[in-house]
């Protein structure tokens, strides 16, 4: 596989998101039962959920200004993360008690369980391919410039 010019921020992205969907997806599967109930017994959202939803619109917004990749290489997923976070939070914040029956539902039965697999999938793949692929672009020339000094 050949790769050219992949920018900086896509392996620092790509390593951060991974990172973050791993332990999420951790926590939320060794807290199954404690976080599906606490979220079965919210009623309504919360006073919090507006200043929430606009921080995450606010990155979101910054992450797709920075990142807008849309080639067909896995650093797309950076990209389309980016812009699900967004389209979330614009959601959340027209319509937030559909949203929460949305997630009420989801965690109700094997969803909860396929939501963090994919969570899992998508963690693993986005760490190796960016640790390993900045470690074959950019740790070749860092070592480079390390002989040559």
């Amino acid at each position: 596989m050949i790769i050219t010019s992949v920018p900086l921020q896509t392996f620092v992205l790509s390593q951060v998101f991974g990172l973050f969907l791993l332990i999420m997806a951790l926590i939320l599967f060794a807290r199954a039962n404690y976080y599906r109930a606490l979220i079965q017994q919210m009623k309504t959202p919360g006073l919090g959920t507006v200043p929430i939803a606009s921080l995450g619109l606010l990155i979101g917004l910054f992450l797709i200004i920075i990142h807008t990749e849309w080639v067909f290489a896995p650093r797309v997923v950076i990209t389309i993360l980016c812009w699900l976070l967004t389209i979330n939070c614009v959601a959340w914040l027209l319509e937030p008690a559909r949203m929460l029956n949305l997630i009420k539902r989801v965690c109700v039965g094997k969803g909860y369980y396929i939501m963090i697999a994919l969570m899992g999938f998508l963690s693993i793949q986005m760490i190796a391919r960016a640790f390993y692929l900045y470690t074959t672009l950019y740790g070749s020339q860092a070592a480079t410039l390390a002989v040559a000094s």
